[in-house]
């Protein structure tokens, strides 16, 4: 399982990763020495862990007034949110209440001062694991090195495997012990690593977040250079995620002419729907996006056999108008 729709569906590009631990030879997580935690770790995970369900936000820095603190479109917000609930296979997990909270808690009151790698909030899932043990996300900033200048990067520490996560997907991901209980940036020898199973990192363009892989320099191929329906699919995904809400027109006919296409190829039809749905949801054309969702949820290509086995039709059925839900709580 990938880390955005249509990555999860046709192996796109998908969002940079910072390094954690070391690999094996084979790229499987190589074991580290037994983490030394501190007396306030070794509480907090001790309390996590005496959680029976639900969701815990627990703030890890005290409130200060008048600070400055990153905005974005609710959009952006609900967009990423879900994907990352989706991923973590959180969808069935939580309500819609304990949903809101988690996409609020990744992105609300971020200080834009903090700190490389400072804690922010730490996110708790109990019993996410089949022994027992609670999902831990960290949420943090850095400052990445763009093209021409940094820019801030919100990352999630996670207590979870994303080598697993992305290859074989949450279920097994579940099933193995983390290797870091508790996952921190650590500096050592003016050197910074992080101890965390995996990261997810969302890159910040002024009230936009983007995808790292875009290197959010502005600059894509251009959509007549893809050879195929289904390249140009995956190019209008960069288009409508980069910092640059002036290239989401570019994207409209074609989405347009592939969707309406009666010979389009059942995958790259719904594709087409999907992104058409994005493009209208991000200008905030709730109307236009509530029709493609529903004329996509209609569509007796769902049940073929091509695409009923595929986790496109949980998406379509399930995620457009839980989206549209979200973002109207968000939007309070």
């Amino acid at each position: 399982m990938k880390r955005r729709w249509m990555v999860w569906i046709l192996g796109a590009a998908f969002l940079g990763v910072l390094g954690c631990g070391t690999l094996g030879s084979r790229g499987v997580p190589a074991s580290p020495p037994p983490q030394q935690l501190n007396e306030e770790e070794k509480g907090r995970i001790s309390h996590y862990k005496e959680l029976k369900e639900g969701l815990l936000v627990d703030e890890l820095q005290a409130p200060q007034q008048g600070r400055q603190t990153l905005q974005f479109y609710n959009e952006r917000m609900t967009y990423e949110g879900v994907l990352l609930l989706r991923y973590l296979g959180l969808r069935d997990t939580l309500n819609e209440e304990a949903s809101e909270r988690f996409i609020k808690a990744l992105f609300e009151n971020i200080p834009v001062e903090n700190p490389d790698g400072a804690p922010i909030r730490n996110i708790v899932i109990p019993r996410w694991y089949k022994n027992g043990f609670p999902l831990i996300l960290q949420v943090t900033t850095v400052f990445i090195q763009g093209k021409t200048r940094k820019f801030p990067a919100i990352v999630v520490l996670m207590n979870a495997s994303d080598i697993i996560l992305d290859r074989l997907g949450y279920e097994l991901a579940r099933q193995k012990d983390p290797q870091y209980p508790y996952h921190r940036f650590m500096t050592k020898d003016n050197h910074t690593m992080v101890e965390a199973d995996g990261t997810y990192i969302f890159a910040v363009q002024g009230n936009m977040l983007v995808s790292s892989s875009l290197r959010t320099s502005g600059e894509l191929p251009s959509l007549e250079s893809a050879k195929s329906p289904r390249a140009k699919l995956n190019l209008t995904d960069s288009y409508l995620r980069d910092e640059n809400p002036k290239n989401d027109s570019n994207v409209l006919p074609i989405l347009k002419e592939i969707y309406e296409d009666q010979k389009s190829e059942p995958l790259d039809h719904l594709h087409a729907g999907i992104q058409l749905f994005l493009f209208y949801f991000f200008q905030q054309d709730r109307e236009s996006a509530e029709k493609i969702a529903g004329e996509l949820q209609a569509s007796p290509l769902l049940e073929n056999s091509e695409i009923s086995q595929r986790e496109i039709k949980a998406i379509i059925k399930e995620d457009l108008t839980f989206i549209l839900r979200m973002n109207g709580g968000l939007s309070r």
